[in-house]
């Protein structure tokens, strides 16, 4: 079924579905550890030029268990996630990313999918700089 913009269809029952866990994961903050031990709360960048960062993620219900994707040309490799803790216990993962010296630049976003299907996003968290 199309509906145009501005009008309207009756007699058309929609249906959706509810989310397959509860509560959905959430990422609440997201940076790039490059070895000081600080990361960003609101998306970080990083350079293709140094080769490799952890990128950090803090949020309810993110699990080692999930699987991650970057979007973009393939050009950003994602290691295996490890389980962290925020200092106020927020429950969180870890993991490594590989560039290229060719790795498209732009924004990125850090796609996290859990076991049940249910899926995360950091939409623009992550941006790859000269």
């Amino acid at each position: 079924m199309t509906v145009s913009a501005g009008l309207t269809a009756s007699g058309v029952d929609i249906s959706v579905t509810t989310p397959q866990s509860s509560p959905t994961p959430n990422a609440e903050f997201l940076g790039v550890n490059l070895g000081s031990g600080v990361a960003s709360t609101t998306g970080d960048t990083v350079s293709r030029s140094q080769g490799s960062a952890t990128v950090t993620m803090y949020g309810l219900g993110l699990a080692n268990t999930m699987t991650v994707t970057i979007t973009g040309p393939g050009d950003i490799t994602v290691g295996a996630l490890s389980v962290i803790t925020a200092t106020d216990g927020t429950p969180g993962v870890q993991f490594p990313i590989t560039l290229i010296g060719t790795t498209a630049l732009g924004a990125r976003t850090i796609v996290m999918k859990d076991t049940k299907g249910d899926i995360t996003t950091f939409t623009g968290g992550l941006e790859v700089t000269p």
